[in-house]
């Protein structure tokens, strides 16, 4: 099978991908210290083979929650990240788009912090 993907583009999506990754780790672990009455779960299995960012137990309810920015192409990309995988039935899904207005931000890096984590706590 061929790729049609120029070097650009794969570049491209290289640079959007590795402060992505960032945002996701330092936010689980920032939501693990943080969220002390629940259990926070991330991994790779959950993120590549269920969708999910990362799972919150809470009061014995599981939240699947999936992280993007706030912009028409992280939209497009979560749409087809949910199609590919089949949904928990005691999982309730949270699709958390982030704008980056008034985030935290550690060099060229935006960050998702107190901000973003107590919109999650409402929502649990």
């Amino acid at each position: 099978m061929k790729n049609n993907f120029k070097n650009e583009d794969l570049k491209a999506s290289i640079y959007r991908t590795y402060p992505s990754l960032v945002r996701d780790l330092h936010f689980n672990l920032y939501a693990k210290e943080n969220i002390r009455e629940a259990l926070v779960i991330s991994n790779r299995k959950l993120d590549v083979e269920e969708g999910i960012d990362q799972l919150i137990q809470f009061n014995n309810v599981f939240y699947g929650v999936s992280f993007f920015t706030d912009t028409r192409r992280a939209y497009t990309g979560n749409g087809k990240k949910i199609s590919r995988h089949s949904p928990f039935e005691d999982v309730k899904y949270i699709e958390f788009p982030v704008n980056f207005e008034g985030t935290v931000k550690c060099g060229s890096f935006f960050l998702y912090g107190k901000t973003e984590l107590n919109q999650i706590t409402t929502i649990l």
